[in-house]
């Protein structure tokens, strides 16, 4: 997890998985 960096590493988890989640739950709905 990132704990030392708290903007750079949670802003490119954040992104990644509000991505997969995108792609999983628009294809998933739609």
């Amino acid at each position: 997890m990132g704990c030392h960096k708290k903007n750079r590493g949670l802003r490119q988890e954040v992104a990644v998985f509000l991505l997969l989640e995108t792609i999983s739950g628009g294809a998933g709905l739609q």
